[in-house]
C-alpha cells in the first residue's frame, strides 16, 4: 500500500466522487496484522481490538486504542515470582524514551509503549515500532523482570 495512513490501506477502493479531504477509517486488527506480514513482522490477531507481535518465546500484546488512533504495546511480567525492585524500575525509566515501566496492582512490572496513529504513520512505520517494542521487551525482561529464586534441595523421590 503507498498511501500514508494505515486505514487507506487495504480494503474496497474509494468511492472517486468521495470528498477527498476526507479522513480513511481507522484502521483495524486485520489490516495492521497484514502488513506486519508484509514487513515480515510475527504478529497474529487475538480480537477485534488486539494482537501480539512476536519474536521467538517473547509474546508482546499490543492494543488498538482511542477508536483506532494510537497503538499500545503493554507487556506485563509473567512466569517468574517476586517483586521488581524499584530502583530497576526507576533506572528503566531513566534510562529509555520510547517505553515506561511501572508496577501493576500485584507490584509486578510491566512496560508499556504507545505509537499515534495518523496521517504519515504509514506500515513502514508501525513494523518499525513493534521491533522496536520486541527490543524493548528482550530488555526489560532481562534488566527488570525478578530473577528466579534459587532452587531449593534436591528431593530425591
Amino acid at each position: 500500500c503507498s498511501l500514508l495512513l494505515l486505514g487507506a490501506c487495504g480494503g474496497p477502493a474509494g468511492d472517486p466522487a468521495a470528498d477527498p479531504d476526507a479522513p480513511p477509517p481507522p484502521p483495524d486488527v486485520t489490516t495492521l496484522v497484514a502488513g506486519l506480514a508484509a514487513a515480515e513482522v510475527d504478529a497474529v490477531g487475538f480480537d477485534d481490538h488486539t494482537f501480539i507481535v512476536k519474536r521467538g518465546a517473547l509474546q508482546v500484546p499490543v492494543f488498538l486504542e482511542d477508536g483506532g488512533a494510537s497503538l499500545q504495546a503493554i507487556f506485563p511480567h509473567t512466569g517468574v515470582p517476586g517483586r521488581a525492585s524499584s530502583s530497576a524500575i526507576q533506572r528503566w525509566n531513566a534510562t529509555r524514551r520510547f517505553g515506561r515501566a511501572y508496577r501493576d496492582e500485584e507490584g509486578l512490572p510491566v512496560l508499556a509503549s504507545d505509537l499515534l496513529l495518523g496521517p504519515g504513520v504509514g506500515p513502514e512505520t508501525v513494523a518499525t515500532w513493534c521491533g522496536l517494542v520486541l527490543d524493548m521487551a528482550a530488555l526489560f525482561k532481562d534488566e527488570v523482570w525478578p530473577s528466579p529464586l534459587p532452587g531449593g534441595e534436591p528431593v530425591n523421590e
